[in-house]
């Protein structure tokens, strides 16, 4: 017997099965689970890269940690949030799986093409967009 439950969020779920059997009696079976939501946290909720150069490439690294102890897929998003076209901002790795509990170093490669001020945000989903998504800002005055 496999019982699934589909649920939207954190929950503690609570109740009975009842089991009928042929010539027998109703067998009733109490059911408790705590559904755990996932959870993440970047290390840093600000990437400042003070002045930066055009056609000079800058490099970070920064963490992303599983508060939980379940595994948690993660992907980043494509285009931060107001990223100017001059900008490109790759993420290695842009998407995965952290383990219960884990860890993993992200480095961000930043390559302006030309002169701006960039204020952007760097989103990423958790768990296929399940669980609230984290996200930091990254900014630099480009020369």
């Amino acid at each position: 017997l496999v019982l699934t439950a589909d649920v939207a969020a954190a929950q503690s779920l609570r109740r009975s099965l009842a089991l009928h059997v042929r010539h027998g009696q109703t067998q009733f079976v109490n059911l408790t689970s705590e559904v755990i939501a996932r959870r993440a946290c970047l290390s840093t909720s600000h990437i400042d890269l003070g002045v930066s150069y055009v056609k000079v490439p800058v490099q970070r690294r920064f963490e992303l940690r599983n508060l939980t102890r379940i595994p948690t897929d993660f992907k980043f998003a494509p285009r931060a949030v107001n990223q100017p076209s001059s900008i490109d901002l790759e993420l290695e790795p842009n998407c995965g799986t952290l383990k219960p509990g884990g860890s993993i170093s992200i480095v961000m490669h930043f390559l302006a093409r030309a002169v701006c001020d960039v204020d952007m945000l760097v989103g990423c989903e958790l768990h296929h967009g399940t669980a609230a998504p984290v996200a930091m800002r990254v900014s630099s005055i480009v020369k």
